[in-house]
């Protein structure tokens, strides 16, 4: 699955990790999948690792995705962790456009940072849940 969703119930800590190719199809299909586990789950914060994956997403889908509201995750700290440039700059550009209808987003280069931010420490202890295809 080129998209593993974990979840650390202790820290309420949600965390989609892709991988392999990252194309508009499966970005979409990730974000939708982490809301729909968000709004089960009701986490403190969400990270969205793209590090692994090869990043092949155009800036339209990201300008589409960021401008739809979500109110569910209002209150939420999310962030994204963008190693490559390419990424980095692609969720910055998310950030910058959702600033309205996400609130409190951050990017950052490395998981570790994403761990500091959140003031996480330690390994979380993530369970991965299981991703009913339809």
């Amino acid at each position: 699955m080129p998209i593993e969703i974990e979840f650390d119930d202790g820290l309420k800590l949600l965390r989609g990790t892709y991988s392999g190719v990252l194309d508009d199809a499966l970005l979409i299909y990730g974000t939708q999948t982490l809301v729909k586990f968000a709004n089960q789950l009701h986490p403190r914060h969400v990270i969205t690792d793209l590090s692994p994956a090869s990043f092949k997403v155009g800036a339209e889908t990201v300008r589409q995705l960021a401008s739809r509201p979500l109110p569910s995750l209002r209150g939420i700290v999310r962030v994204i962790v963008a190693a490559s440039d390419l990424a980095f700059g692609m969720a910055r550009m998310f950030e910058i456009t959702g600033a309205e209808t996400r609130g409190k987003m951050h990017v950052v280069r490395t998981m570790q940072q994403a761990y500091d931010l959140l003031e996480i420490k330690g390994e979380p202890n993530f369970k991965k849940l299981k991703i009913d295809p339809s």
